[in-house]
């Protein structure tokens, strides 16, 4: 199953492609993210996939929000 949501995102996509570039950050997101510009911010999408099919809407949302917060933190 797969799931594909968008996250606007307060930052331009310089830094948020800093702060998942970071490893500190790694446990903080997944491996599979798209940014593309977005007027003054940026867009985050989100591709999952996974084996059983079983990983909630809410579950993928969250991880959105998570790597939201994480950059608009950093103004």
């Amino acid at each position: 199953m797969e799931h594909v949501h968008t996250q606007p995102v307060a930052a331009p996509p310089d830094r948020v492609f800093a702060a998942l570039a970071d490893i500190e950050n790694l446990p903080r997101y997944v491996p599979r993210l798209e940014v593309s510009p977005d007027g003054d911010g940026c867009r985050l999408t989100l591709f999952l996939a996974t084996a059983r099919g079983d990983a909630p809407d809410s579950e993928v949302m969250g991880t959105l929000d998570a790597i939201r917060r994480l950059v608009e933190a950093e103004e």
